[in-house]
């Protein structure tokens, strides 16, 4: 049975991603605001964080494979994987 995403899906994940945003560590929420509320790239990031550009792209390749997971188990939770 091949089911096609519907708006609702979007709906849904979008609600579901806003959940697992509200999850994240202060400093994981800080460089995902950094990053898409305000557009920086890793250099930036690196920069205001005193951390490397490596760390940053590490750091923010583990947040959105947490957010991914935690999407999943949303939408699984609340139906949207039917």
């Amino acid at each position: 049975f091949d089911r096609r995403p519907s708006a609702s899906d979007g709906n849904l994940r979008s609600t579901a991603l806003q959940e697992c945003l509200g999850q994240l560590s202060p400093k994981s929420s800080q460089l995902i605001a950094w990053r898409y509320e305000h557009g920086w790239d890793a250099a930036r990031i690196a920069e205001q964080s005193g951390r490397t550009v490596d760390a940053i792209y590490q750091a923010m390749s583990r947040i959105r494979a947490s957010l991914a997971e935690c999407i999943e188990q949303r939408l699984a939770i609340d139906g949207g994987a039917s």
